[in-house]
């Protein structure tokens, strides 16, 4: 926050970086919320299912839950599943499944 604030007494937009990990985004969708220089967030649903509730967009912008803590929980069991498949190389990111992830523009 303190760098935040920073940036805004020197007209700098804030951008967080998403490193494609849902709770990446959720933490940087509060911190977001917060930042009043804050400019875009970079979103990129790898693994959709690593938490719930999943993360909800209405209108092409994060909601961020208003429960306690982040308000979202790790689901380990979906966690340790895909952990499995990257071990056995056997792992498919969920953006190349044209069935699942089609992006509308």
């Amino acid at each position: 926050m303190k760098v935040c604030a920073l940036f805004e007494a020197y007209q700098v937009k804030v951008v967080p970086h998403n490193p494609f990990v849902p709770m990446a985004a959720i933490t940087h969708a509060h911190l977001s919320a917060a930042v009043p220089s804050f400019l875009i967030l970079e979103y990129e649903q790898m693994t959709p299912l690593a938490i719930t509730p999943p993360i909800k967009i209405v209108n092409g912008y994060i909601e961020v839950p208003s429960e306690s803590g982040f308000g979202v929980d790790l689901n380990e069991k979906e966690i340790a599943r895909n952990q499995a498949k990257v071990e056995h190389g056997t792992y498919e990111a969920l953006w190349r499944d044209r069935q699942v992830f089609a992006p509308t523009l």
